[in-house]
Order: structure tokens, then sequence, then C-alpha cells
């Protein structure tokens, strides 16, 4: 009996391991979530009002769905995520929040339409980051916000950058598309990519 329960449980803590390991490497990167003090930041950051559905690109175990959840009530809330037992637990999450416009898709956010977007919030690494410049930005209504943690949008500028106070002041940049269809060319003095 203890024999069968040993093997039970480490099946079951093995499989969940082995499959992030395997979409991490699929990916480029384990879906890591974001520090309470980037969430502390994020809550002093976050437009007021939005018009249009919200998006979290790669929302991972779920961490910043409360946050948005109690920011925005009204709004429909979309988060992304492909590695299967962190979608599992953010699809949990939303039972528990009990917020009737909140879904979680497990399928890639390059192939979703954010013609209707009135605000994107995502955590990603730096080749993400050009993807979006280049399939998602183009496609983003004018207003639309964009928020990103730890690494900025190459070669766009961001409307304001907030450091968080934790060991790598990680930054917090805030995009807002604006009337021109072209990419903003960022200024001279750009800011530090990564964690500085």
């Amino acid at each position: 009996m203890s024999f069968l329960f040993t093997v039970t449980a480490l099946m079951l803590l093995t499989v969940p391991a082995v499959s992030i390991v395997i979409w991490s490497l699929l990916m480029g990167i384990t879906p890591t979530p974001s520090s309470q003090p980037i969430k502390k930041n994020l809550k002093k950051i976050l437009p007021e009002h939005i018009t249009g559905s919200i998006h979290e690109l790669g929302c991972g175990w779920g961490h910043l769905l409360p946050l948005l959840a109690k920011t925005y009530p009204e709004s429909i809330i979309i988060g992304y995520e492909r590695s299967y037992f962190p979608f599992l637990i953010s699809k949990l999450c939303t039972y528990l929040l009990k917020h009737q416009r909140l879904t979680i898709h497990q399928k890639s956010f390059y192939k979703s339409d954010y013609s209707k977007a009135g605000l994107i919030v995502c955590y990603l690494f730096p080749t993400a980051m050009k993807h979006i410049v280049k399939k998602i930005y183009p496609e983003l209504p004018v207003g639309c916000w964009l928020i990103t943690h730890t690494f900025r949008l190459p070669d766009i500028s961001p409307v304001t950058t907030l450091y968080c106070h934790d060991i790598y002041h990680t930054p917090i940049y805030v995009y807002q598309k604006q009337i021109s269809l072209q990419v903003q060319r960022k200024p001279q003095k750009e800011l530090p990519d990564g964690r500085g």
C-alpha cells in the first residue's frame, strides 16, 4: 500500500513537471509569475477606464488575473496560456474569481483578434516582444493600452516607465497605440532592456 502510494505521488508530481519542461522548451520560456512588487506597481499604473476588451498574453499561473478582474469588473478579460498545467491553474482561477466575463484560452495569442482591444498586458521574453510589434501591435485600435514589464517593445517609445522597488529595479513599460500606423521609433536616449 505504501509503495503504491509513493509511486502514485511521484507520478502526480512528475507528469506536471515534465509537461512544463516540454512546453518551456517548445515556447522558449518557463511560465514565470509576476512578483509581488511588480503586481503592486501594476495596480498603480493600470489605466482607470478601458474601452474594449482586456487581454493577458501568456497568463501563466494566473497571478495577474485577480488584479485585472478586480480593477475591471465589467470588462471582457481574456487570458492566453499554452502550457497545459499552468493553463489548468489559470482556468481554476477563473472559477474562483467568479468574474462573468473572464475566460482563459489554451492557444497561441498571435492568432487572436485584437481589433476591439482596450488593454494588453504581458510579461514575455524579447523574441516574443518582437513578434508582438510585427503581428499584434499593428492590429490594435487607436488608444489601446499595452503594458509590459521587464522587457520592452523594440522600436516603440513607451508613454511612461515605472521602476519597481525590487532588487532588479524591474521596469514596467506603458504604451498606447497612436494614430500613425507606422511603428514609432524610439528616441536616442533609450531605456534599459531587461532587468537592468
